[in-house]
């Protein structure tokens, strides 16, 4: 008996992409008005989009990311530092994934 291989016939990825879009627009409101808890929060929400596609090493950084937040979240100024970085962090993440922003090599022009 022959088994039979199921394709999806629906790729999530633009659904995705929509939904990281979203949530990046959500933390430039909350880091732009100072609702830093928000914008973490956010960005956690983006970590669960990135996550099941993420490296080894990734969730121990990520982890790492929130141990650091606990720690500071009384010091509002060591605390926005933090997020800038995480938000750098998942933003690479999302790049290295090829869900961000895309970049052509040299050799592609010719």
């Amino acid at each position: 008996m022959t088994e039979e291989i199921i394709k999806s016939v629906y790729n999530a990825a633009i659904s995705q992409l929509y939904r990281l879009d979203q949530l990046w627009q959500k933390c430039h409101l909350y880091r732009n008005s100072g609702q830093l808890m928000k914008w973490n929060y956010t960005m956690d929400s983006i970590w669960t989009e990135l996550g099941s596609d993420a490296g080894e090493n990734h969730p121990k950084e990520f982890e790492d990311f929130m141990t650091i937040i606990i720690e500071n979240k009384d010091n509002k100024g060591k605390l926005y530092q933090i997020l800038m970085n995480k938000e750098i962090w998942l933003r690479k993440l999302q790049n290295y994934q090829g869900k961000g922003t895309a970049y052509e090599e040299e050799d592609d022009f010719e």
